[in-house]
């Protein structure tokens, strides 16, 4: 699939202790602009890329094993259309899958009352095999342990950052394997994290 480089991650020079204190799910007024590369890079690349020995991530994982994938969905880059959109965490990259369809609507794939929704939706899907060769039936919460330990991370980094954040586990499950094509028998939807930009870009690495 046809790639998008990731700028490298800029220092946030926000503490943990201060990014846990401001941490909250966003229940006001979503930006409605798409995301700069820099901000994605930020984000992505401090919550869940992988280290340079390739075998090591800021998140623990099972074995190693990292189950779980992460996707994007909807009016996520600045310059290209509504889309769906797969992170690959050694590459530090976005790959760009296929767009939504005209049809499609936030509202329809969150089952929540939160109003407004944010244009993009973080999801995390698990592959139920890479970890069940080892663990067997452990495998199912070794995934659901891994998926929390990145929501949180990106819920942290995300405040860090100034981009207003919300977990969401309540999904039409049926329409995320839809947009994503998947193979439900082999991966499925686990956790997602409504993200929204602030209302103007991040700063440069060198005002941060």
């Amino acid at each position: 699939m046809p790639r998008i480089a990731l700028p490298e991650p800029v220092p946030t020079h926000v503490a943990l202790e201060e990014a846990l204190r401001n941490r909250s799910s966003f229940n006001s007024a979503a930006s409605e602009r798409t995301f700069g590369t820099n901000e994605l890079g930020s984000l992505l690349g401090h919550a869940l890329r992988a280290r340079e020995d390739s075998s090591h991530r800021a998140y623990p994982s099972g074995g190693a094993l990292f189950p779980i994938e992460t996707y994007l969905i909807g009016t996520s880059v600045e310059g290209q259309m509504p889309g769906v959109f797969h992170y690959h965490p050694t590459a530090h990259a976005l790959e760009v899958l296929w767009e939504l369809p005209d049809s499609f609507s936030m509202a329809k794939l969150i089952r929540s009352p939160i109003t407004p929704l944010s244009n993009t939706l973080v999801v995390f899907t698990a592959l139920w095999e890479r970890s069940a060769r080892k663990y067997g039936d452990f495998a199912y919460s070794h995934a659901l342990l891994e998926a929390g330990h990145m929501a949180q991370n990106i819920t942290l980094v995300a405040t860090a950052l100034g981009i207003q954040n919300r977990p969401v586990a309540g999904c039409d499950d049926a329409m995320i394997a839809s947009l994503l094509d998947l193979n439900t028998d082999n991966e499925q939807f686990v956790y997602g994290v409504l993200i929204s930009p602030p209302r103007m870009h991040a700063p440069e690495a060198s005002s941060l």
